[in-house]
């Protein structure tokens, strides 16, 4: 953690605040916070959860945490909804072809992580045309 934010932090004005770092322990995130101004993700699966999700997104809320990211097939547009209403990031990874990654941008998700620029090139075109 350390060495990437320092990294971060040499690479000019506004690199750190651009930075995405994911953790799947809650306990790691809380720690960063203070230290960094990164966006800090908690990248879990759903049935890790001895809660609901929508503790977990309120316990990210109150720690600060930014976003939370989901296997893409773990994501519902209300699950989203719910996700948005705590004002986190909903983030889907590991959607690997076209209609995966369209089905969550549909639902309303904030980002996407994929192998395949090429994928998510072709479906950024089709629902955020150029002018």
């Amino acid at each position: 953690f350390v060495a990437v934010i320092e990294t971060a932090r040499q690479a000019g004005p506004g690199a750190e605040d651009r930075l995405w770092l994911c953790s799947p322990q809650i306990e790691t995130l809380t720690s960063w916070r203070p230290a960094t101004s990164a966006k800090l993700v908690n990248s879990i699966r759903l049935s890790s959860l001895k809660r609901s999700a929508e503790q977990r997104v309120a316990q990210l809320a109150e720690r600060a945490i930014d976003g939370l990211s989901l296997h893409h097939t773990e994501w519902s547009p209300g699950l989203i909804a719910l996700t948005h209403r705590f004002e986190r990031y909903a983030l889907a990874r590991e959607a690997a072809h076209e209609r995966e990654l369209a089905t969550v941008v549909d639902a309303g998700i904030d980002g996407v992580s994929c192998r395949h620029v090429d994928r998510m090139a072709a479906v950024a075109a089709l629902y955020y045309p150029e002018p």
